[in-house]
């Protein structure tokens, strides 16, 4: 029922389980393309202060993401198609399918030596 309440509001969500509460608030800023699961404790800042301004932007989430507990996922943000986000962590930027942010550095799976910082 939540899932067919927000697709009437604009939301683009299919199977998001335990969904932060901040897409009731900032629904025409989150796209959820597909089977994503979101840890609980998650937290959306779709928000940001630029020369003084309050600034929106956007959050993208592809299909078969995994978004750990307690995590904030800060816009703009794309996070592509099977990309993790660990437990406690911050995400921002763009975060490939081949890669988990783990803490505040992206992290290639499973052979990359060299982690980058966001």
């Amino acid at each position: 029922l939540r899932t067919a309440m927000l697709c009437s509001l604009g939301v683009r969500i299919h199977s998001a389980r335990h969904a932060p509460i901040e897409i009731w608030t900032a629904y025409d800023l989150l796209q959820c393309s597909g089977r994503a699961s979101f840890g609980g404790g998650t937290t959306l800042h779709f928000f940001s202060q630029k020369d003084g301004y309050l600034v929106s932007n956007r959050i993208y989430i592809g299909k078969d993401v995994f978004i750990g507990t307690t995590c904030a996922l800060v816009a703009p943000l794309a996070l592509e198609d099977g990309a993790t986000v660990a437990g406690h962590s911050i995400a921002s930027g763009r975060v490939n399918s081949n890669e988990t942010v783990v803490n505040t550095t992206i992290m290639r799976r499973p052979s990359d030596q060299q982690p980058r910082n966001m």
